[in-house]
């Protein structure tokens, strides 16, 4: 065998470690060690997980965990990508960061850094949006709004640039529908890895709210390194739809006794067991009230299997269409992922817009409700659909969609109506596109589905 074959066939075991279910979870587990010896030193800290990867590294029930999570997305830290997304305005921690004093958002990346874009600029221009939009609301003179990035992963340069665009998402975020609540000192990110050798003092009064940037993950060559049973993987909380196999933070947690009994061999049939028991416990979620609408549209805060009190009505966003005969107060509407699920997502819309205006305009029924089988990403599309269509930009409901003409700020001020209730809500950009499309062509082609 030649040098060239043994290099390659190193790299696929490296691979294949990479993605190890066992190698990963005992990776986590490790991780969250760090995380727990973290909040230990700063009990008074409410904990946030970012939203996907962080929620590995934190244990729900911690008493400090913040119930909403909280999304500052890489993508908006990216070179030249900088970005205040409303869409992920997190103002919904706000009355927590005041009552707790501060906050810990935990994150994780994978090989080639030591903390990820969502700490070293995302957050970080997030607080100084933030400190700014509260000085110019509420007319605070002496808060600090600079934007304070750590030296040794932000260049003077691109500091510099991310700066120059600061005032410009200020004004995206008060002059949206958001309501922002006030804080008593200025947010400032401090940040925090495995590697550091003293961790800073936080007592005492301060003259700001500590917002630690904490990267839960030690970083090692090439993102892997051979330990005693297994190999650490860094960052591998990231990613998980390529590894566990079904398995969700909550669930990892709830049976984090039974995973960290099993050997590596053991470890896909235990996490298969946990899966399937949870799909089959979960058959019911919580139902989200939109309180602009006065509580006629409610969302499942998760998705869901359809639920069995079908005389509320219900649009549900299914994977398949039953063969059972539904009620009249159940819309079941297929929509796959992919681009075939784009298509179907169009046609599906004036079908959940009758369907909602024939039980609102019934005075017997309050609401209707909007579900996904697998995933939230149609049902909340179909939820701003309904909002733009039915109800007017004071959240009146109108049942007359023909008088409402739409422009994309309109259309955005309808997730920002979602958000205030259900701040984990995140359609994806081509649900927004779609929706965008939906609204913008003639009225005519609204009504294909007929």
């Amino acid at each position: 065998m030649d040098l060239k074959q043994i290099l390659k066939d190193d790299l696929k075991t490296l691979e294949k470690e990479k993605t190890g279910l066992y190698n990963r979870i005992r990776s986590i587990l490790d991780d969250s060690t760090f995380v727990k010896r973290i909040r230990d030193q700063y009990p008074q800290l409410p904990v946030a997980p970012n939203l996907r990867c962080g929620a590995w590294y934190v244990d729900p029930s911690w008493e400090q965990v913040v119930r909403e999570p909280v999304y500052f997305k890489s993508t908006d830290g990216h070179f030249n990508n900088w970005d205040f997304n409303i869409r992920r305005a997190n103002l919904h921690v706000l009355p927590v960061i005041e009552r707790g004093k501060g906050l810990i958002v935990v994150d994780s990346t994978r090989r080639g850094k030591r903390l990820p874009d969502a700490l070293t600029k995302t957050v970080p221009i997030w607080c100084s949006v933030i400190n700014r939009a509260l000085v110019q609301k509420y007319t605070i003179p002496t808060f600090d709004t600079a934007l304070s990035t750590p030296s040794y992963a932000v260049s003077p340069s691109e500091h510099s640039q991310i700066e120059g665009r600061l005032d410009a998402w200020t004004n995206r975020l008060l002059n949206s529908t958001f309501d922002i609540p006030r804080l008593s000192k200025p947010l400032r990110p401090i940040w925090i890895t495995p590697s550091v050798s003293m961790l800073p003092p936080l007592s005492g009064e301060l003259e700001f709210f500590p917002i630690i940037c904490l990267s839960a993950s030690e970083h090692v060559p090439e993102g892997i390194e051979r330990r005693h049973g297994y190999c650490y993987v860094q960052g591998s909380g990231d990613d998980h739809e390529s590894w566990s196999r079904g398995l969700t933070p909550p669930e990892f947690w709830r049976n984090v006794d039974q995973i960290q009994r099993a050997d590596d061999e053991d470890m896909p049939m235990v996490v298969d067991a946990i899966v399937s028991e949870a799909r089959t416990a979960h058959a019911f979620t919580s139902w989200i009230p939109i309180a602009k609408v006065q509580s006629r549209i409610m969302l499942a805060s998760t998705p869901a299997p359809k639920p069995s009190d079908s005389d509320i009505p219900t649009i549900y966003v299914a994977d398949s269409v039953p063969d059972d005969p539904l009620s009249t107060s159940m819309l079941v509407l297929q929509i796959l992922h992919g681009k075939a699920g784009q298509r179907q997502f169009m046609e599906a819309l004036p079908r959940a817009i009758r369907f909602t205006a024939r039980h609102l305009n019934d005075s017997s029924r309050d609401s209707v409700r909007i579900v996904g089988e697998s995933e939230l990403d149609a049902a909340l599309g179909i939820a701003m659909v309904v909002l733009a269509a039915l109800f007017d930009g004071d959240g009146r409901y109108t049942g007359q969609s023909e008088k409402h003409e739409h422009t994309k700020k309109s259309i955005r001020t309808r997730l920002e109506w979602i958000q205030q209730n259900f701040p984990g809500a995140n359609p994806s950009r081509t649900t927004m596109n779609r929706i965008n499309e939906y609204f913008m062509s003639p009225p005519a082609m609204r009504h294909w589905a007929k």
